[in-house]
């Protein structure tokens, strides 16, 4: 039998490492923000399908719809978040520049998963609350388009993509379905 020169050995060695290296990469997922962004609009789209959903730009027709909407309808604002109305009294007063507006809302990610909830008195006496602006972009630019679309005490679910959402929601690059359950808008 002969035997493998320290040449030999070494080549094979090298050839073993290259192997070994090529796989580790191969098997790695790129994980950029840019592939983190295709990934949330492919979830976003499956769950539109799954959902059957109905995402409309034209306001005139979602608006006429008695309230509730159907469950499948959501109104796409112009910078891109969409919301839909369960409850909402047109004789309430809408968002004004300068008013304050409190939100009662429970979080989800697209696949049910609760990741926010300030529906609890005990731990959030009032609720979320920022001053309204129009075209704004605090506390997020969905919230603020989705706002400018509901009466003092309304309830609405709102679709909101990772780019039109708060700073921790863009770090994490998901979309999240809102559910607001207490809506208030201060005459400040």
């Amino acid at each position: 039998m002969k035997t493998l020169t320290n040449r030999t050995r070494l080549n094979i060695t090298a050839i073993i490492a290259i192997i070994l290296l090529v796989a580790l990469f191969a098997g790695c997922k790129k994980n950029t923000y840019a592939q983190k962004r295709k990934d949330e609009k492919n979830k976003f789209s499956s769950y539109v399908s799954r959902n059957n959903l109905i995402l409309s730009t034209d306001s005139a027709y979602c608006f006429s719809q008695p309230v509730p909407w159907p469950k499948n309808l959501y109104y796409k604002t112009n910078r891109g978040a969409y919301i839909r109305l369960v409850d909402d009294d047109k004789t309430q007063r809408k968002p004004a520049a300068g008013n304050g507006i409190i939100i009662r809302f429970k979080s989800y990610d697209l696949d049910g998963r609760l990741v926010g909830d300030n529906t609890n008195p005990a731990e959030s006496w009032e609720g979320y609350e920022f001053i309204y602006t129009p075209q704004g972009t605090v506390p997020c630019i969905g919230w603020n388009d989705c706002v400018a679309c509901m009466h003092h005490n309304s309830r609405a679910v709102f679709l909101i993509d990772s780019t039109l959402g708060q700073d921790e929601q863009m770090q994490q690059v998901v979309t999240l379905r809102i559910e607001i359950t207490d809506f208030t808008v201060r005459n400040d």
